[in-house]
């Protein structure tokens, strides 16, 4: 299958998982069902092997581009979700947040779908939101929030993200309390009751103004310093 980024074709093989654009290819790293399994309510009897997800991290269209980011401390990646059911949950990715930066403010990110359907689930210590999203909306990830994306389609879902290159995501509590306080249950959203407060889940517009997010940062790089 094909997908576009600025414009420029680029070409998904479903059999070798690498990405291809001008006869350059990239390889992922994977996520896979072993790695993921404690983040569902319930388990299935999937090979533990199975691929669920695929990164390709620090990924541009010319060593220029390349250049541009890493100036501004930024990185461009590209994710692709398979259609993939675990239990009664859709796939989704394994949740993260972000820690502060040396002015003490959360590090944000900011994604964008290129090809089909998304939710993004936010969540901190006093609140829980989602966001729905299609091809081409770009959502921002609320500063001092956990995050994941869930698969919200009967195909593979594939998106992109501009994030800081100075930190490296934490976990910390949530995984006590078996991750998230909502789970997307067979479409509806069910308490995880391993917490026992009364935050309740609700929709919430984080989409923001943006065509192609590849394209906004090498036109307006500056633009994108607030996610340092």
């Amino acid at each position: 299958m094909k997908f576009k980024i600025n414009n420029k074709e680029i070409e998904f093989n479903k059999n070798t998982f690498e990405i291809i654009v001008d006869g350059k290819s990239k390889k992922p790293d994977i996520r896979t069902y072993k790695q993921m399994k404690d983040l569902y309510l319930e388990n299935t009897d999937l090979d533990e092997n199975t691929s669920l997800y695929l990164m390709y991290r620090d990924f541009y269209l010319s060593k220029e581009d390349e250049a541009l980011f890493k100036k501004y401390w930024l990185r461009y990646d590209v994710t692709i979700m398979l259609n993939i059911n675990i239990w009664k949950e859709k796939n989704k990715t394994f949740w993260h947040y972000h820690p502060k930066n040396e002015f003490w403010k959360y590090y944000e990110e900011v994604y964008q779908v290129l090809h089909w359907k998304a939710i993004y689930l936010q969540q901190n210590n006093v609140d829980t939101f989602f966001t729905n999203a299609k091809t081409n909306d770009v959502v921002l990830m609320e500063t001092g929030y956990g995050h994941i994306t869930i698969n919200d389609s009967d195909d593979i879902l594939i998106m992109a993200n501009i994030v800081s290159n100075n930190f490296s995501s934490e976990y910390g509590e949530i995984e006590k309390k078996k991750w998230w306080r909502y789970y997307l249950v067979e479409n509806k959203w069910q308490k995880n009751l391993n917490y026992d407060d009364k935050i309740w889940i609700y929709e919430k517009n984080m989409k923001i103004c943006i065509n192609d997010l590849y394209w906004d940062f090498l036109k307006n790089p500056e633009k994108f310093i607030y996610l340092n």
